[in-house]
Parts: structure tokens; sequence; C-alpha cells
């Protein structure tokens, strides 16, 4: 469903705040995920957990259910090593604790589940939203260009966009609140606004921001939904650290889709990648949001027929560094079968049209907690009519 979000409103009721998430099945990265969280927010001390987590629980308690995901996740190894579940390890969370060794810590098993897919934590610290602040000052001609280029390939890139405040509180928000209540059969992990990525202000307020920032783009935008996703590595054992491959290509129900990573630049082990690769391609007219947006086999037969060629890597322009990078005489409009390619790099906002088909690039992060791939995404339509809506 549709989620809207008004300046300065937290779409989370309080009832939610400590219901359990709407986790369908346990995925092992979930899992894994969960317990380098809880481990993160502990050795922040019993002060911070106090302030942070609004469930009866200390340190001690954080860190015992860190041990139970353990045994949790062990057990979803040992399930894919015996293709209990072939395709994909999604399970309930009963029938998973069920299956745990028989020298697991069965206190520390209960502490996780009694935990797990709970709202349970939110970081209490973040700048006040009432600060102005919240992105670096943008030269009129830098919005100037951004603008041009949106209009004229349908990708803009700016850098170093947030107040480093800000992006500070933000990263701090997103990996000591416990609402990644969505995973996929990729890997990675979502938090929707009304998952509890709504539930911070600066989310808002730098939504807010963004508006004023690019008045052309986002000025008159309604703000549709909002999300983090993080991508997890996942260590399947003690040689083998593998890696989510991302969002598949798929389009978005957006005029403009704002994306800024948050991850510093250290953690990406492949300098150039981990970013986005944007098609010039957009859904056919008789395709429905669904079709669009997570129908994997129809948009890859799609966008081959349109690129008519085997070799994608033929039909990228990848762009360099630096603020100069989408000059629209470097990219031109879209021509034939081509895709733009938007390197990783923290602090960097990548406005595209949502409609055009786009993927996450290849991923090479590194696999301690702080290092997963963190970005964040708002949607927003605009109220002029833009000539593009799905179907059914």
């Amino acid at each position: 469903s549709t989620v809207l979000a008004a300046p300065g409103v937290v779409p989370v009721d309080a009832a939610f705040e400590f219901g359990v998430a709407q986790y369908a099945g346990l995925h092992g990265a979930s899992i894994e995920f969960a317990a380098d969280q809880w481990r993160w927010i502990a050795a922040r001390g019993d002060e911070y957990v106090r302030a942070a987590c609004n469930v009866s629980t200390e340190s001690q308690l954080l860190m015992a259910a860190a041990d139970g995901a353990d045994w949790l996740a062990q057990a979803a190894r040992d399930r894919r090593a015996e293709e209990t579940t072939p395709g994909e390890e999604h399970v309930a969370l009963s029938d998973l604790a069920a299956q745990v060794a028989e020298d697991a810590d069965v206190a520390a098993v209960d502490a996780a589940v009694a935990l797990y897919g709970r709202f349970a934590c939110v970081a209490p610290h973040a700048p006040s939203p009432t600060n102005p602040t919240m992105l670096r000052p943008f030269a009129a001609s830098e919005v100037a260009s951004a603008t041009t280029k949106f209009a004229d390939t349908g990708v803009a890139v700016l850098d170093d966009v947030l107040t480093p405040d800000v992006l500070d509180a933000l990263r701090d928000f997103v990996l000591g609140s416990t609402i990644f209540t969505r995973t996929y059969v990729q890997g990675y992990l979502g938090a929707f606004l009304s998952d509890g990525f709504g539930a911070s202000p600066l989310v808002h307020a730098v939504c807010d921001a963004l508006r004023n920032a690019v008045p052309e783009l986002l000025g008159d935008a309604d703000l549709r939904q909002a999300w983090a996703y993080v991508y997890a590595r996942r260590a399947d054992n003690a040689a083998n650290v593998s890696h989510p491959r991302g969002i598949d290509a798929h389009a978005d129900d957006a005029d403009v889709s704002a994306n800024v990573w948050i991850t510093p630049d250290a953690a990406n082990l492949a300098p150039g990648l981990g970013g986005l690769v944007i098609y010039d391609a957009r859904p056919p007219g008789d395709w429905s949001f669904g079709k669009a947006n997570h129908d994997t086999r129809a948009i890859e037969a799609f966008l081959h027929e349109h690129h008519h060629n085997h070799d994608e890597h033929h039909h990228h322009r990848r762009v360099p560094e630096g603020r100069d990078a989408l000059e629209p005489s470097r990219l031109g409009p879209p021509q034939g079968s081509t895709a733009t390619v938007v390197p990783y790099k923290c602090n960097r906002l990548t406005l595209l049209d949502g409609y055009r088909f786009h993927r996450t690039d290849e991923l090479r992060f590194r696999p301690d907690f702080e290092g997963h791939r963190i970005n964040l995404t708002f949607l927003f339509r605009t109220r002029r009519a833009s000539g593009r809506r799905f179907v059914g």
C-alpha cells in the first residue's frame, strides 16, 4: 500500500512500538544482521541501551540474544547445507528454534526469539529537525546543472549532500534502530516508513530539505514512500563470505527517485562499483506496477530485447567521479540501448526517473556490521501530470 508522509509527521503509531514486525519467515541474512546489530547496540553501554530501547532490556540481555541468534543462524546454514528448503531459506522462527544444535544455549535462543523482529530500539541521538542545515549549501549553478541533466537524461548526481552531523546521525539511526522488518530473496533487508524508518523526524527533515534544494524537480512533489536498505554480507562458513546480489532490475512508481548512500567509502572494496545501473528503458505502456517492479523474468526478457545484445557491458556509460560526471555532452540523451552506471560514493545523491528500469551494481563491501552498504531512497511523485502511470 502507498504510504503518504506529510512533513514532520511520524507515520508509526504508538501501539506498533511494542508489536512484532511483519516477518513472513526467517531468512539467514536477517538473523545474522540482527545478531550483529544487537551486539553493536550493546557495545555502546547500558545508558545508551536504556535510552534507545523501548522494551525492558540491558546490554547483557542484548548480548545473550545475539548469542542465541548465532545458534539460529547456524541452524539456518545447516538447513541450506541439507537442502531441506530448496531455493530459499525463509522458514518460521519457531521451526528454526526447534532445530538448533543440542548443545545450544537454550536461554540465549529464547532471548533471541523473544526479541527478534520487534521494533524494540531506536537510536536516541539525532540533531533537531528544526535545525535548517540538513544539506550543504548548493550553488545556483549546481542546481541548474542538475535540473538540466535530469531533464535531458533522467539522471543527475550531487555529491557531499548531507552535512557531516546529519550524515552521522542518519547512520546512527539506521545502525542502531531495529527497524529492518523486511527480508528479500536476494538477502538484503529493508525498512519502509511504516516499519520504523519514518520514526525519526530527521528522515522527514531531510526529505523537506531535498525539496527545497532542487525546487524545479521536487518543489511540488509528494513523498510517496521512503526506505533504507542494508546489504548485509553473510558468512556461510569460516572460509566463505557471500554477498547479496542487490536489487534486480525494476521500475518504481515515481517521477523522481532520490537515492543517498551513507556507508563510508573505505568500506567499498571495489571503488567504481557498488552503485546504480540505470537503463534508458521504461516499461511498456500496458504493464502493471507489479510486473514492472518485481517480475524479474519479464523485465530481463524486455531489457534483453530492448538492448539487442547479450553483452550489456558494451552498452553501459560509466559515470566518472566528480561533480561534473554527468555533463550532458558526455551522456547525451538516451540513444538506442544504453545504461548509465553511477559508481558508489558515500553521501552521493542520485536523482533518477523512477519509471526507468534500474538495479544495484556489483557489490563488494566489507563484511563487518558498519561496512554493510546502506542506501536511503525517497520516492516522489510530482503534482504535475507526468504522462506515466501504471495500468491496473
